[in-house]
């Protein structure tokens, strides 16, 4: 039988802090989201934060921090 190397899935996590969800609760968030990722088998890579008082209904983050991301995520191999 031929042995498989397998490839942990490789995530970054984004948290919002907003004045209902301050950042102690936030990074409790990502921590279980972390723990998570990893029960599952992922490698969490990156994590950010953004302070926002309103969520961009579209993508939760603003344009700058969507671009950080995406940079980073390219940077880090994060598909």
């Amino acid at each position: 039988m031929e042995e498989k190397a397998l490839l942990s899935e490789r995530t970054a996590l984004v948290g919002i802090i907003t004045r209902e969800n301050g950042e102690r609760e936030v990074e409790k968030d990502l921590c279980e989201l972390e723990r998570l990722v990893d029960t599952a088998g992922g490698e969490t890579v990156l994590r950010l934060t953004q302070n926002k008082e309103t969520p961009d209904p579209r993508t939760l983050t603003g344009g700058g921090k969507d671009m950080e991301l995406a940079s980073l995520c390219a940077l880090h191999e994060i598909t």
